[in-house]
């Protein structure tokens, strides 16, 4: 009688993937149950060498279930163009922009544009280059995105300055 090695443990749950009875985890899968009907016992590894045999010829005589196909992975978010603005770097100017427009609403500032309206007046200030509403990074390469990130981060240092000043006063 063979003693139960790590090849047939191998081959028992090789098997038992392709034919579709292992559920990772799960003690009480269509594999455990057919090791308890066959042998008695709840594992694998308590299996003899001749139940291990017998468990991978009922494996071999199930069905293989069909294979999925694999899906395409899209990236997390579009690539940008090669030396233009990351979608990282317009995610921070974006984060920025609506971190100005929070503090506006907290102040009682009137709304002084949409975040677009906003976003492609800072280009058009900072970067001197006119943006377009619907894409306003679009002519913006690394070295001018990362000076616009810088100076709206100084906008919003500033206008917390503000908003602290305000508090004060008041």
């Amino acid at each position: 009688m063979p003693e139960l090695s790590k090849n047939m443990t191998k081959r028992i749950y090789a098997l038992a993937a392709v034919t579709g009875v292992l559920e990772s985890g799960n003690k009480n899968d269509l594999l455990h149950n057919l090791v308890r009907g066959i042998s008695g016992k709840d594992s694998v590894k308590a299996l003899t060498g001749e139940e291990a045999l017998k468990v991978i010829q009922k494996l071999e005589q199930l069905p293989k279930k069909p294979r999925k196909k694999q899906k395409k992975v899209e990236p997390p978010y579009p690539r940008a163009q090669p030396g233009m603005m990351s979608i990282p770097m317009q995610e921070k100017a974006w984060a920025l922009i609506y971190e100005l427009i929070d503090l506006d609403k907290k102040d009682d500032i009137p709304t002084r544009g949409t975040a677009g309206e906003r976003m492609a007046g800072a280009i058009r200030k900072i970067l001197h280059m006119d943006a377009e509403l619907s894409d306003p990074f679009r002519w913006v390469d690394d070295e001018q995105a990362w000076l616009l990130i810088e100076q709206l981060k100084r906008y919003v240092s500033s206008r917390e300055a503000q908003s602290r000043k305000r508090q004060k006063e008041a």
